[in-house]
């Protein structure tokens, strides 16, 4: 194998020796501490908690788990196989720490990974390298990969697949015994932290493929005794994948990956967008292209089968998006910088431009993690990201309920509760959760999350809630949510934006179901958005009991959007008013909120408000249709006829967005909200 050793870089003038020393150091450790900032987030990934919960089971039980405890679907059925490395760290720094802990080892590993991606992308670099390049390239790789740094086991082969490709390149340098046996001690830690150890083998296969595919072709002296030491390392590097306490488990856990039917619905092994290239990814791709464009004559074989093996698991599964900045991202780099490398010049212009914009960027990045609710000692406490679960996603409210009105089961839930509920209601076995292909076979896995698509929701839910003798379901907004409460054997007991929990009426949550029924809500805001605002005393009713539900969960949009009807066909103006005022705060973002209070705003005759909230509403218009009617009719009523217009230009089809508007006025749908209406 040959090998190619760095070039000795130019030495700088004295008179700038320290700073040009100091920059590598700056750079990285810039890009770092943001990576690390960025880091510190509410945690929401859904499969987090039963990680989690399942390394506390292990650190209380000594041993792993053979058979499922957390279930009641699958009790005592096979575990198949257990990140319990990754999992028993989670749960030991969780209870030293709790989530502040999780969300340090976050930031750490953010950080890790973006020296690691440096590192890397630094090696066999000659002359002067433009940082500003290296400065915007990390950052692309962060970017790329942040929502992929959440506490759970995939998280650390992130970092470890980083840390193998630097080694890799290291390899291809000098393929020491020290270097090579590195990589199936690598491996061994990889296959006790995380089940995707594979990965970390195929990479190592990979870049013994491209070594002997090289070797073959140019044949130099001593390539046969190179190709001799990677065999052998890699037939180490299969033995280290079984390296664990459930070998069998793991060979499972490689033979159900490609098998596995219930993977195509699971949202992270869906195949990546073609929009996905818009962002950071496709910037991160560019460049790769480019620097093995640039610097073809010393790109490696093996380097071209890991940028298109990456390449072709990223387009196959979202999961997988971290490998574009930390396996092929790190050989663009090289080779980009290689090309880019100015060795005649010691002290030019154009250094002190690239210093120029590297100092700028860096500023930059500063301000935006310092400034935008990012820790940090200017702005004090107030600004500082509390460690908690996302409220957005997990159902912490509803968890709370169940554990305070002590709701007993069995239970159904939505696939994406499951993790939270195992860990927060440990005394309520889940119906089911994110352990697919290592508890759950793929038929239940797939008649479980057909329900919301199936063509009447309430044939798919009844004979599962039969089979299990289902007492209590917690279930997301949408479809089965309006089946169950149009139900008669089922009653509302708890909701807001995030969850619904029903009971059985005759079941053991009998008096649960007298005491706490929610009869008005109808079980779902959707369900009674179309009540009939002439309907005085049901409208006091619901007001009573939307009261009641949003004092349960303070944070709940949809609720407040309701309260503000009802309040508004009582005549209460102002606190309708409030509840859509506050709605906006606790959602901004959300497009359809601002275009409520403007229509709200527009029939009470407030129209330079209403212009103003609608504006707002215009800046965050999502692609949603129904959004973009209702926003257009309410800049209608204003008399903003060209801003309607605009809004309907890319709904309209056979039709121009003039005559689609004016449809849509005709219908009766444009006429504005009247004081004393609903809003």
């Amino acid at each position: 194998m040959p090998i190619t050793e760095s070039s000795p870089a130019s030495k700088p003038a004295a008179a700038t020796g320290s700073a040009r020393r100091l920059l590598p150091l700056g750079v990285i450790a810039a890009v770092a501490l943001f990576a690390a900032l960025g880091s510190i987030r509410p945690v929401f990934d859904p499969d987090a908690p039963w990680h989690l919960r399942t390394g506390e089971w292990i650190l209380e039980h000594g041993s792993l788990p053979r058979v499922d405890p957390f279930s009641h679907t699958y009790a005592g059925k096979p575990w198949r196989f257990v990140d319990w490395g990754g999992d028993v760290l989670l749960a030991a720094i969780y209870e030293k720490a709790g989530l502040n802990g999780l969300e340090a080892l976050g930031a750490v590993l953010a950080a890790l990974a973006m020296v690691l991606v440096a590192l890397t992308s630094l090696r066999r670099r000659g002359g002067r390298v433009p940082w500003s390049l290296v400065a915007v390239g990390l950052l692309l790789s962060y970017a790329a990969s942040a929502p992929f740094f959440t506490p759970r086991p995939q998280t650390f082969a992130w970092v470890l697949a980083a840390l193998e490709m630097l080694l890799l390149a290291r390899i291809d340098e000098q393929p020491s015994w020290g270097r090579l046996l590195a990589v199936p001690a690598l491996l061994v830690l990889w296959s006790n932290l995380s089940s995707s150890v594979s990965l970390g083998v195929a990479l190592f296969l990979l870049f013994v493929l491209g070594t002997l595919l090289r070797g073959a072709w140019e044949r130099q002296p001593g390539w046969q005794r190179v190709v001799a030491r990677l065999s052998i390392v890699g037939l180490l590097a299969i033995i280290a994948m079984f390296v664990s306490p459930n070998p069998l488990g793991r060979l499972a856990a490689v033979n159900g990956l490609g098998a596995s039917r219930s993977l195509a619905l699971i949202s992270e092994w869906q195949p990546t967008e073609v929009s996905a290239l818009l962002g950071p990814l496709g910037a991160i791709g560019l460049l790769v292209i480019l620097g093995i464009a640039l610097d073809r004559a010393r790109v490696q074989p093996w380097e071209l089968l890991l940028v298109l093996a990456s390449g072709w698991l990223i387009s196959r599964h979202v999961r997988m998006t971290p490998l574009a900045a930390f396996v092929a991202a790190p050989i663009g780099y090289r080779h980009l910088l290689a090309a880019f490398s100015v060795r005649a010049f010691r002290l030019t212009a154009w250094a002190w431009l690239d210093g120029l914009a590297t100092a700028i960027l860096l500023l930059a990045v500063f301000a935006t993690a310092l400034v935008f609710d990012r820790p940090n000692a200017w702005l004090g406490q107030a600004q500082r990201p509390r460690s908690e679960w996302s409220a957005r996603i997990l159902p912490i409210a509803a968890a709370a309920f169940l554990r305070q009105e002590r709701v007993q089961g069995p239970l159904f839930n939505s696939f994406h509760f499951g993790g939270y509920l195992m860990h927060e209601v440990p005394d309520l076995p889940v119906f089911i959760d994110g352990r697919t292909r290592m508890v759950y076979d793929d038929d239940f896995f797939i008649e479980n999350v057909s329900i919301e698509r199936a063509p009447d929701p309430a044939k798919a839910w009844r004979p599962l809630f039969l089979r299990y003798g289902v007492e209590v379901a917690v279930v997301a907004p949408g479809r089965t949510s309006r089946t169950l409460a149009h139900n008669p054997d089922w009653t509302l007991i708890f909701i807001d934006d995030v969850a619904h929990v029903y009971v059985r009426r005759a079941g053991p949550n009998a008096a649960l179901a007298e005491r706490l029924a929610y009869r008005q809500l109808g079980g779902s805001p959707e369900a009674t958005a179309g009540a009939d605002p002439r309907a005085t005393s049901a409208a006091s009713d619901r007001l009573a009991e939307l009261d009641r539900a949003i004092a349960q969960s303070a944070a709940t949009i949809a609720l407040r959007v309701l309260r503000a009807q009802a309040r508004a066909t009582q005549g209460d103006l102002g606190g309708a008013e409030v509840d859509l005022r506050e709605a906006t705060k606790l959602a901004p973002d959300i497009a359809y909120l601002w275009v409520r209070l403007g229509s709200f705003l527009a029939g009470q005759g407030r129209q330079v408000e209403a212009r103003r909230v609608l504006a707002t509403a215009m800046a965050r218009a999502p692609k949603d249709q129904s959004t973009r009617v209702l926003l257009a009719l309410a800049l209608q009523s204003v008399g903003d006829h060209d801003a309607a217009v605009d809004t309907l230009r890319s709904l309209a089809e056979g039709e121009s967005a003039e005559q689609l508007l004016v449809r849509l006025m005709r219908s009766g749908l444009g006429s504005p909200p009247q004081p004393g209406r609903s809003p």
